[in-house]
């Protein structure tokens, strides 16, 4: 499956940094190693220095954090969870020293040889899952799936993705399917996929569950500028998200529900006439305008969609807000100090 950079720039820079990462691990340092081996002293000096800069880039993505997560996911270390977090930087770490020595001691042929052979395990023997009557739950418009699944067991990332891309479907109800009948077609055995995803997420210039100013721009710029009529045509007039509080059961709307929600965000945060409000991340406006004409409040409202703000301001104008009393910035929550908004007594997210 294609991910936000592949989609937004037709390159995916996750299996470019991919490539980086193998050509450093697995020829700039064991090229630095011999160059280094006619002296001890500066033998591990590469390996020490590139490990040491991964390792470096991965602490800026809250990969500590996310390794503490994924642990907490296993109920032994036996569990593919934590047998995943374990070997994969391990593996990663042990092979400018592999490559070195099978270079060294056997020739460049044996390297070649080397990631041959895994991929060759991975491939047939590794893959190889137990027989399945699978094309009874699934229909195949992939020829290659469909000879490689149909009989067998079908990993469940590749499961998911082949269906996302339109490649498989399910013959019946896919909920029912799943929750009935997983345990007689899918495997549960991890793929190259789940291992790529996790090293993806120790860097934090890849990967968007790690909130740097880059990545949470990416992420935004993809799902909501894709135009204002796409939202408007579910979320309807009030052009808000999240839930709805009703107040004398069916006799409300949910545009009553989701007014009652907004006067309760307004009252909970004692929001007061002149108070300077922000709400972070503000959508479509609708809170921001909310507290300001409801409760009079000096509003301010930060975005990072574009088409977002191009109809807060709409809005705005079509209200009478001027931006004496409703204000849309666009950019980060972070970066409101360098933008000179001034400081707010009430702030909703």
């Amino acid at each position: 499956m294609k991910g936000v950079d592949e989609e937004m720039t037709g390159v995916d820079p996750a299996n470019l940094a991919l490539i980086v990462l193998g050509v450093i691990f697995c020829v700039v340092l064991p090229f630095g190693m011999h160059l280094a081996s006619s002296n001890p002293q500066l033998f591990l000096l590469p390996f020490i220095a590139g490990v040491g800069a991964i390792l470096g880039l991965c602490s800026q993505g809250g990969a500590g954090e996310k390794i503490k997560v994924g642990l907490s996911m296993a109920n032994k270390w036996t569990d593919s969870t934590a047998v995943l977090i374990v070997a994969i930087p391990v593996s990663i770490a042990l092979q400018p020293v592999l490559v070195y020595l099978l270079a060294r001691t056997v020739g460049l042929w044996a390297v070649g040889a080397m990631y041959a052979a895994l991929y060759a395990y991975y491939d047939f023997a590794y893959l190889n899952t137990p027989p399945a009557d699978t094309a009874r739950f699934l229909t195949f418009s992939d020829k290659r799936l469909e000879a490689r699944w149909s009989a067998r067991r079908i990993p469940i990332c590749i499961l998911y993705e082949s269906y996302c891309e339109g490649k498989l479907a399910f013959k019946a109800d896919l909920l029912d399917t799943l929750e009935h009948h997983r345990h007689e077609f899918v495997s549960w055995r991890p793929t190259f996929t789940i291992i790529r995803f996790l090293i993806v997420q120790a860097f934090p210039q890849l990967s968007t569950s790690f909130k740097s100013l880059v990545a949470t721009k990416r992420e935004i710029a993809d799902h909501y500028d894709r135009g204002n009529d796409f939202f408007r045509a579910f979320m309807g007039q009030s052009m808000v998200y999240t839930c709805g509080i009703f107040h004398g059961g069916k006799a409300q709307s949910l545009e009553d529900a989701q007014f009652n929600k907004l006067a309760t965000v307004c009252t909970k945060l004692g929001v007061q006439p002149g108070d300077a409000f922000l709400d972070i991340g503000c959508g479509w406006g609708t809170l921001t305008r909310h507290a300001a004409k409801q409760h009079g409040a000096l509003a301010t409202g930060i975005t990072l969609s574009v088409e977002g703000k191009k109809w807060c301001e709409a809005k705005n104008v079509q209200e009478g807000l001027g931006e004496d009393k409703v204000r849309i910035v666009y950019g980060d929550y972070r970066e409101l100090p360098a933008k000179g908004v001034g400081a707010f007594k009430r702030i909703a997210s």
